[in-house]
């Protein structure tokens, strides 16, 4: 059994580039529901297949890839909203319209 609120998604090193990727995925995991975190962890951390995932789970594969779409969504966005804003500050910082 696996505790998905303590899993973590990268190995651990002092890479400064890998650490600030793990603080972008934290970040953006406390976004999700716990029901599109277990199907995140267990399709694209772990490694389950979406029948196995939904297994697992509990679910019907309909559920498992309706929250796990949802949950690649709002990670995407999360992540290109830090890209975003990351570019704009090293131009000299963030406009406020």
């Amino acid at each position: 059994m696996v505790n998905i609120d303590q899993v973590q998604l990268l190995a651990t090193g002092d890479d400064i580039a890998q650490a600030d990727t793990r603080v972008m995925i934290d970040e953006a995991m406390k976004q999700l529901s716990y029901a599109e975190r277990v199907a995140f962890v267990l399709v694209d951390y772990i490694g389950c297949t979406e029948n196995e995932a939904a297994q697992i789970a509990g679910w019907g594969l309909g559920k498992l890839k309706y929250r796990l779409r949802r949950a690649r969504s709002i990670i995407a966005k999360h992540f290109t909203g830090d890209a975003i804003k990351g570019k704009m500050q090293a131009k000299g910082g963030i406009q406020h319209v």
